[in-house]
């Protein structure tokens, strides 16, 4: 059978004609109208920013050992000379070249060394600083030689955490892993290294080092008349002693510092680039100013005013090693790097662990002193590996409140806030025996939209309570006012 074809009328073919053209007309309209609504707001684009080059505009490129170092660094020399340096201004120089020397000592350690270390007191501790920079009449300039390095730092750290700033060195997988709060090196022939941390413990070290140890004595030598010159602080209190405790040899002017409402300026897409692994699953939405990400696997971004709070379901590790403690602060590290940098000055101020994971709080440094608050700038929990939680709201200082004026003295903030622990007054805080102090110093306190100028007790409790922060008003003109006890258990 043969299918015989009748061509189309005249009218027949304009009219396909007609609609051929109709049809590619609206298809080019809605490329057009596609690429003018991806545009606006592409999915795409969260993979497009480069996440490991991604810094907000108020944050600065820093380093691990940067941010994991001490808030202040004390030289003693023989003659009962005390100066103390921190990472600004004038002192960030030789605070840099101290840091790096005492960084160049751990590295030079053996795990054996470590592990065999003398375990003893605070009070041997203190009598190593008492030798250090003894006491010599009508010596008012450090002499050649001697002398000690201390390193203190805002929390007390893993050992493990220090060992890891050695690139050379492998995990820590020593059998001990104490804590640091306090890290005094001795240089000498034989080195003495004390590793001071909180319930008064700490572990000796003698160790001959060489070249590292030698360098630590130029360091010393080289840093003559640098830093704000100190004098040791000790307690009136019957039985309380008051360990590595220094105290300005005059005391600072300062006055409440107000705070910027505005937030850091992030991008909330390039945030999202940089926390999500998957960008072509997220979600945006806005709600009621805020930014809005989410993804199918349950982690949660919201950007609002500078404020940042990420959520991410993780399953729970049943176990957190002291190791594991170490990689999880270089991965929360990491986190902050990628996901908004690092704002001037900051450093690792709180760390609490748990069965399952560790937080860690990072704060800033305003004019060297350390700014604390509840809670910190920045905080970020690690799971297994895995950020659980990223909060993040760091303000910038605005104009100075009303007239700087001394502090009012250690003295009387040092009796004042261990009277108050041990009468349960502090908010929040239990009833404590206070067995020691093992830190004094002024700081400020982030109270909403203010920074307060405050002494800050560093109190030693019962095992059962832990340690914490007593904080009181450090205006002379304040005859004592709580502000705040943050417990460090």
């Amino acid at each position: 059978m043969s299918i015989r074809r009748h061509p189309l009328p005249r009218s027949g073919r304009w009219m396909d004609a007609f609609t051929g053209w109709t049809l590619s007309v609206l298809v080019l309209g809605s490329v057009v109208l596609a690429v003018l609504l991806w545009s606006v707001a592409p999915p795409s684009t969260l993979s497009q920013v480069n996440e490991a080059s991604y810094q907000a505009p108020d944050s600065v490129a820093t380093t691990y050992a940067s941010v994991v170092r001490p808030m202040s660094m004390v030289f003693l020399y023989p003659g009962g000379v005390v100066r103390s340096v921190n990472d600004y201004d004038q002192d960030a120089a030789a605070f840099g070249t101290a840091w790096d020397a005492v960084q160049s000592v751990l590295e030079n350690l053996t795990p054996a060394e470590v592990t065999s270390g003398n375990t003893t007191t605070w009070d041997a501790l203190q009598a190593a600083i008492s030798a250090a920079d003894a006491t010599n009449p009508g010596t008012s300039t450090q002499t050649a030689g001697g002398g000690a390095i201390e390193a203190n730092f805002a929390t007390a750290l893993p050992w493990s955490v220090l060992w890891s700033l050695a690139p050379s060195h492998s995990a820590w997988d020593g059998k001990v892993d104490p804590l640091v709060t306090t890290l005094l090196i001795v240089p000498g022939g034989t080195t003495q290294i004390w590793l001071g941390g909180p319930q008064a413990s700490v572990l000796e070290l003698s160790v001959v080092l060489g070249a590292a140890g030698a360098a630590l004595t130029d360091v010393l030598q080289e840093s003559n008349g640098v830093g704000e010159p100190m004098v040791p602080f000790t307690s009136d209190l019957e039985g309380l002693p008051c360990y590595a405790c220094y105290v300005p040899s005059q005391l600072p002017d300062l006055a409440p510092v107000s705070l910027a409402q505005a937030g850091e300026q992030l991008s909330p897409k390039d945030l999202a680039a940089a926390l999500f692994p998957d960008p072509l699953q997220v979600q945006e939405a806005t709600e009621s100013g805020a930014v809005k990400y989410t993804d199918p696997d349950g982690k949660e971004l919201i950007v609002n005013n500078g404020r940042v709070d990420f959520t991410a379901l993780v399953p729970e590790a049943s176990s957190s090693s002291a190791e594991s403690v170490s990689k999880a602060l270089l991965g929360a590290f990491n986190y902050v790097n990628e996901g908004g940098g690092w704002p001037p000055e900051s450093l690792l101020s709180e760390m609490q662990e748990s069965a399952s994971g560790a937080t860690f709080g990072f704060s800033t440094q305003y004019q060297g002193y350390l700014v604390l608050g509840a809670p910190p700038p920045i905080a970020v929990t690690m799971v297994g590996g895995t950020p659980t939680s990223y909060q993040r709201q760091v303000p910038s200082a605005g104009p100075v409140i009303g007239t700087a004026q001394p502090l009012q003295t250690a003295t009387n903030a040092f009796n004042f806030a261990v009277a108050q622990v041990r009468l349960g007054n502090f908010p929040g805080a239990p009833k404590e025996t206070v067995q020691a102090v093992l830190g004094l110093y002024p700081a400020f306190f982030m109270n909403d939209a203010v920074l307060e100028p405050v002494w800050v007790v560093e109190v030693v409790g019962s095992a059962a309570a832990g340690n914490g922060l007593a904080l009181v008003d450090a205006s002379g003109a304040a005859d004592g006012n709580l502000v705040e006890f943050i417990s460090e258990s």
